[in-house]
């Protein structure tokens, strides 16, 4: 089991599963084992060892005196009566008191069950009140301790709450730490953190004589003295490097040290021992600039070249760069760094970490990752990257490197990127849970391997399909040149082509709403696409739908997707428009309708590129047409019409004179016009009021009032209004 050789063997792991699957059955056992309450241990232990174990619980102490004097034959789990007092001498550990009532162990008198009624409860209540009265008027007073409060409430915990003799001794006399037997003398010199920094020490214990949470020894030494230790958070930074023959590492020499990994390309590989040493330092600084800044970092390196080169320069071109390069990251950022030699024994762990091979930093090839980003970028942040392949600036690595946005991906909240994941195979479970709780979005690029561990996690067996999260995918058959080579030489993705396929998902949260189980979120949920729907007017929306259908028909003719669409394609379907020589409206209408449908799947980014905006406005330019005015409607032309039509007593002829008044007057539309009913008119005798509940440019329903005034003329709309009522009762009358 303790072979490193054997350690991660299919038997040794089977061996480790079976001893921790015994251990919980134990564990279970002893849990589900019936205890009565309170109840005391008993000493089941027949030997030394197990009584010793016992022994060393809190709950029970012993003096010096009965520790020297016990018999031979006395018990070493011994329970001394509740009422045991004893004196303590002064080579004890503390003689700030010197009388001490003897702890007593865990058990307990059963209490009485009476004790919880209401009518012995209620007595204590004032008591209650008045003694934490007493405290805030304590913890009112300049000092920060209370120290000796609880001394003081002694007579309210013992005659009040009736607190055993255990309670009663820590608070008279603290608690007395059970030693299985007394330490010898010591008295320990301070530690050089507290000599370098004598003003500190002396201010902080004049604070606590003062609050009375420390006692000056005059006349007793106490029995051990402890050293003072001053926690100083030092500015100086300890580094060490290495280079080997396929890495370069560095690490900080702090409690959790900072590690810096970075694998050779090929070309530097080919570079001297010295080149990458010094090129360690360099990635070292560049890596933890923001650690180091302003700050006097100590390099240690087992090369004397990279030592002389750091003070004296170097003649050779290469390394003169390299130097003149760590010399400008210094002047900029305001670090003092001196570099050290060590021998190589003294520089294990950083030759450990330089050692270290990383095999899954193969990476996509550009031509797809556009192509990906094009479809549902820009892409943010790049998951799972290093230096030497991350596609976008923003990235996490799993160690240290130039350029870096963190370490460990998982310890970031990916909801705020749109993620490019493409991670090792080890880790596309964590991923994809990892995804699901931070309810993020992004485009995993995996292996099609139904057998893996990871395949269920992804895949829904029951209905035989990808689960809800998976909001598209694009399968490839064995493709050719889909991945890049890595650091590993034999990795299987670097085959000219593939024995497998591989699968690219954009993974989107919004068709989560249907796995809620919850039934009120549910019905919460089920009432969100009607409200998005209900931010555009109904023609709107139906405008909207028919440019897109149109969109789609297109699309399905060149095999071209449309949702989610890339900006190339939008923009040659708007090109496709223009040569058409649609209207500016029909053109405007695709391009809002395509948005529309986008931005309702969570897909806002295809739009967010500028060059769609530019690609509209100049077909707008191109398809505008001279603007042909329309006739202005004259008052003679009203009481042409008005003349012609206004005596007949035929309902349509009032009805245009109406409407053609109406409009006149009161500057509506016919769509205004045409909804209106008897409900929406109230005649005064000076004015009728006309409530129009749907308008264009009532975009939020709140309604509009119109008023038309009554001009006692021929063309008064308020008079052939009130006609256009009594035609109807006339010509039934006949």
């Amino acid at each position: 089991m303790d072979d490193p050789l054997t350690d991660n063997s299919e038997d040794a792991i089977k061996l480790r599963q079976a001893e921790s699957r015994a251990k919980a059955k134990r564990r279970d056992k002893a849990r589900d084992k019936q205890r009565t309450s309170p109840y005391s241990r008993s000493n089941e232990f027949g030997n030394d060892k197990g009584n010793a174990d016992l022994f060393r619980r809190p709950g029970t102490s012993y003096p010096e005196e009965s520790l020297k004097g016990r018999s031979p034959t006395l018990p070493r789990m011994f329970t001394p009566s509740l009422n045991t007092t004893v004196e303590r001498r002064a080579t004890s550990a503390s003689i700030a008191t010197q009388k001490v009532t003897l702890p007593t162990s865990a058990q307990r008198k059963p209490q009485d069950s009476s004790l919880g009624s209401s009518s012995k409860t209620v007595k204590y209540i004032p008591n209650l009140l008045e003694r934490d009265y007493e405290y805030k008027n304590l913890s009112s007073s300049s000092s920060t301790f209370l120290v000796g409060s609880l001394n003081h409430n002694l007579t309210f915990w013992k005659d009040t709450l009736q607190a055993n003799n255990f309670v009663l001794n820590v608070i008279s006399t603290g608690y007395l730490i059970p030693f299985f037997k007394n330490q010898s003398a010591a008295h320990l010199n301070n530690n050089i953190s507290a000599i370098k920094h004598p003003c500190f020490v002396e201010t902080a214990i004049k604070k606590l004589l003062d609050c009375g949470a420390a006692i000056k020894c005059k006349h007793c030494i106490p029995h051990v003295v402890n050293p003072s230790m001053v926690s100083v958070n030092v500015k100086d930074k300890i580094v060490y490097t290495d280079a080997s023959s396929f890495a370069a590492a560095g690490y900080t020499v702090e409690t959790f040290k900072k590690v810096v990994h970075k694998m050779w390309t090929h070309e530097e590989k080919q570079k001297s021992s010295t080149y990458r040493e010094l090129k360690a330092v360099l990635i070292t600084l560049n890596s933890l600039m923001k650690y180091f800044h302003s700050r006097l970092v100590k390099m240690y390196t087992d090369n004397q070249n990279v030592v002389r080169i750091s003070t004296a320069w170097s003649m050779n071109a290469e390394l003169q760069v390299s130097a003149i390069e760590i010399f400008n990251l210094c002047v900029q950022n305001s670090i003092s760094i001196e570099v050290e030699w060590v021998p190589r024994e003294e520089n294990k762990i950083a030759d450990f970490y330089s050692k270290m091979f990383d095999f899954d930093d193969w990476h996509i090839s550009d031509i797809h990752f556009k192509y990906s980003n094009s479809l549902w970028g820009p892409f943010t942040c790049d998951v799972f990257a290093d230096s030497n392949n991350n596609k976008v600036p923003m990235f996490f690595s799993p160690h240290w490197c130039p350029g870096t946005g963190g370490v460990d991906a998982f310890a970031y909240d990916w909801s705020l990127y749109n993620c490019w994941i493409v991670p090792p195979i080890k880790l596309i479970s964590r991923s994809v849970l990892h995804l699901s709780k931070c309810q993020g979005k992004g485009v995993l690029v995996t292996p099609k391997w139904t057998s893996s561990v990871f395949w269920p996690i992804i895949w829904s067996l029951i209905e035989n399909s990808f689960h809800s999260f998976v909001k598209r995918f694009i399968e490839y058959k064995q493709p050719r040149g889909f991945f890049q080579k890595g650091s590993d030489p034999n990795s299987i993705f670097l085959a000219d082509r593939l024995s497998f396929n591989v699968l690219r998902f954009q993974f989107s949260y919004w068709k989560d709403l249907q796995t809620i189980q919850n039934p009120s979120l549910r019905d919460f949920a089920s009432k969100l696409p009607n409200i998005a729907e209900a931010s555009k007017s109904k023609n709107t929306v139906k405008k909207y739908s028919y440019a897109f259908k149109r969109f789609s028909v297109w699309c399905s003719n060149y095999d071209l997707c449309p949702l989610p669409a890339s900006v190339t394609t939008v923009a040659v379907y708007l090109s496709f428009l223009i040569q058409s020589e649609v209207s500016s409206s029909v053109l405007n209408g695709a391009f809002y309708g395509i948005k529309w449908e986008h931005d309702l799947n969570l897909y806002s980014n295809v739009f967010s590129s500028d060059f769609l905006s530019i690609v509209l406005e100049g077909g707008v330019r191109i398809l505008s047409k001279p603007v042909n005015k329309k006739e202005l409607i004259t008052h003679d032309i009203i009481k042409r019409v008005i003349d012609k039509f206004g005596l007949s007593i035929n309902l349509a002829d009032f009805r245009i004179c109406c409407l053609v008044l109406l409009s006149y007057a009161g500057f509506l539309r016919y769509s205004e016009l045409s909804h209106l009913k008897a409900p929406n008119l109230r005649f005064y005798d000076s004015h009728v009021e006309i409530t129009i509940v749907s308008s264009k440019t009532d975009v939020y329903r709140q309604g509009n009032v119109v008023v038309i005034a009554k001009t006692n003329s021929d063309l008064c709309p308020v008079a052939i209004l009130c006609d256009y009522r009594i035609v109807p009762i006339i010509w039934t009358s006949i």
